[in-house]
């Protein structure tokens, strides 16, 4: 790892610390004062938390990606319905308080397509997708989402309404650590690990992702090989929603 890497991600641990710490001598001083009621605490108590999950999600994401850099593994392969699996995680997604207001556009053809994936890692796709796509939506989010296929491949295009990646940065933002150093991304948190572990995790499967900078808006697309194999076991959209809801937890916060 690079010193300028180094400086980066140290960067993005210290803004959620300290948040948190200047949280915690602001409840220390209205205790003393006697001035700390229960709005102030649950106000001050959920910052540090969401700070506590960002942080968690940053270390997460940081070993994760040196473990893929690392690892030959591919994951355990099944035969899922994209199209399923997709709408039951926008449905959760938009269950959680901080994406109330996250509207989905999903499009897919009446013969919902198959690929052979490993469930887990495809969850962490598309909740790492699904966060970036709305850190860089306008105020009234929508992602849209179509489903396709092309060439024997399954295409997935996720975009918002929001401002469009530079087709100069369109390879760059896959690199770990990078971000992009515009109006795009000044307001917005993140260490840029997301989209490099994305990568990993499509490459594992087969697939291919990239960034279409002809589109309006933020546009991300990615291709796997379609399944048209009856011999694996098709996976539910269902098939561990209490394990969904903890990465969701984890990646989303």
């Amino acid at each position: 790892m690079e010193l300028n890497q180094l400086l980066a991600v140290s960067h993005e641990f210290k803004m959620p610390l300290a948040i948190i710490a200047g949280n915690v001598e602001t409840l220390e001083r209205y205790y003393k004062l006697g001035k700390l009621d229960e709005l102030d605490f649950l106000k001050y108590t959920s910052g540090m938390r969401r700070n506590c999950n960002r942080l968690a999600r940053m270390t997460k994401n940081l070993i994760d990606l040196l473990r893929l850099q690392e690892s030959d593994e591919t994951g355990i392969f099944e035969r899922i319905n994209l199209n399923s699996k997709i709408e039951d995680m926008a449905k959760q997604i938009t269950q959680e308080p901080q994406y109330s207001q996250l509207k989905f556009d999903i499009k897919c053809k009446a013969n919902p397509p198959h690929i052979n994936g490993d469930v887990e890692k495809l969850e962490r796709i598309f909740l790492n997708l699904v966060s970036n796509t709305y850190k860089y939506a306008s105020k009234n989010a929508k992602i849209t989402i179509e489903i396709s296929e092309k060439n024997g491949n399954i295409h997935l295009q996720l975009r918002n309404n929001g401002p469009a990646i530079p087709s100069e940065k369109a390879d760059v933002i896959f690199q770990p650590f990078v971000r992009l150093g515009n109006t795009l991304t000044q307001e917005v948190e993140g260490s840029g690990l997301g989209l490099p572990i994305v990568k990993k995790l499509v490459e594992m499967q087969n697939g291919k992702v990239w960034i279409n900078s002809e589109k309006s808006g933020f546009c991300i697309e990615l291709s796997f090989p379609q399944s048209f194999s009856e011999s694996l076991q098709i996976g539910q959209a269902d098939d561990n929603p209490q394990e969904f809801q903890r990465i969701m937890e984890v990646e989303l916060a």
